[in-house]
């Protein structure tokens, strides 16, 4: 039976580089957006906040600022179809900062594949697994969109 879920995720860019969660599965090491699943009665910016302080560590604060691009995806049409579980999955992907104030500690709740964090200069992101595989097109040249840009039912 599949689910429809949203998830909110934050593209936090500093002196060129970004912050990605870093994961690993039976394939290797990948990377995707801080964030995760929004909970009923959460609005966007609340989702965020809490998603970010799970991920990245309690003292992580955020400035969140515009929606810049919307996925959708559907496990049943991609790569690991038969490994996940049936998801319809919508992924608000907002600008943010993280303030000067914040300490990236480490993960309160971590999810079960993620290993790390990691700054990871935009110029990289074509050499990395990362997750939708067309932010490695897109987040080095983020000032050209004029958001929110939907990228459609892609991995």
């Amino acid at each position: 039976m599949c689910y429809l879920r949203n998830a909110i995720k934050a593209i936090i860019i500093e002196d060129g580089r970004i912050l990605l969660i870093k994961n690993v599965d039976g394939h290797g090491t990948y990377y995707i957006l801080p964030g995760g699943g929004q909970k009923a009665g959460e609005n966007s910016h609340e989702a965020l906040q809490r998603e970010c302080k799970e991920e990245l560590g309690k003292g992580a604060e955020l400035e969140i600022g515009d929606l810049i691009l919307v996925r959708e995806y559907v496990s049943s049409h991609h790569e690991f179809a038969e490994e996940e579980e049936e998801v319809h999955q919508i992924e608000l992907m907002f600008k943010a900062k993280l303030l000067p104030r914040s300490d990236l500690e480490g993960p309160l709740e971590p999810d079960s594949r993620q290993v790390g964090l990691e700054w990871v200069p935009l110029s990289s992101l074509v050499e990395l697994r990362i997750y939708p595989k067309i932010l490695a097109e897109i987040l080095p040249r983020l000032d050209e969109y004029n958001g929110p840009v939907y990228l459609g039912d892609i991995n």
